[in-house]
């Protein structure tokens, strides 16, 4: 009697043990669950993050391309804006020779004039003519002014022009850098995730087996004692 009143004692506690650990076991089966819906979830974001950077290295690529041919191409802008630059220069130089000529053709005409007091019939019609050949010394002033003034015009929107190319050349540069390393960075990003993704998912898969284990264990367990309880 003494024996089966010991037996009697000790089923309740085996029991409600065998129930607490079937009850853990299904909540560490559904922790393992949860780990892997983690681990999946960590995986898509992984993926996700590298298909933006990939998406990124294809810009950067493109861009970097893009660069290549602005710089082919800037070489040879250089190339025609040093030509055109000569060329202004040697325009701007004929024109302030023209105008220095004319200066000194009005100068002697001038000076020619003041010497001229006789009023006879030639020295009037010479002094029609030098009156003339000032009248055209100062047109031909007027047009090296008017062209000198073009000429530098055109020269500092060419400037203007090289210096703005030069500074959209830099800033490509710059934004092609700057988008390589943001690629860079965020396939090491996705590669940590994927890493961490990839441990989560196996601790998941090691829970969920220690869970189906003791789960196995606990309803063998439950299934005995059900029979000894029948049985009694």
């Amino acid at each position: 009697m003494a024996s089966e009143d010991v037996q009697s004692d000790e089923q309740p506690d085996t029991w409600e043990h065998d129930q607490q650990e079937a009850v853990a076991a299904i909540a560490r089966e559904a922790a393992a669950e949860g780990r892997e819906l983690a681990g999946r979830a960590r995986d898509r974001a992984a993926e996700e993050r590298d298909r933006v950077a990939r998406s990124r290295d294809d810009l950067a690529d493109a861009r970097d391309r893009a660069a290549q041919l602005r710089r082919r191409y800037l070489e040879q802008v250089r190339e025609t804006e040093d030509a055109r630059d000569r060329r202004l220069h040697d325009l701007l130089w004929a024109a302030e020779a023209r105008d220095r000529a004319a200066e000194e053709r009005d100068e002697a005409a001038a000076r020619r004039q003041a010497a001229l007091r006789d009023p006879s019939p030639a020295v009037r019609e010479e002094l029609r003519l030098l009156a003339e050949a000032r009248t055209l010394a100062a047109a031909d002033r007027e047009r090296s002014r008017m062209d000198r003034a073009a000429l530098r015009v055109e020269l500092a929107a060419l400037r203007s022009d090289r210096l703005r190319t030069e500074q959209e050349h830099v800033r490509d540069e710059r934004v092609d850098a700057a988008d390589r390393l943001a690629s860079g960075h965020d396939r090491e990003a996705s590669a940590r995730d994927r890493t961490a993704s990839a441990g989560d998912r196996r601790h998941a898969a090691q829970s969920r087996v220690a869970a189906r284990v003791d789960r196995q264990r606990a309803a063998g367990q439950l299934t005995r004692w059900k029979l000894r309880l029948d049985q009694r």
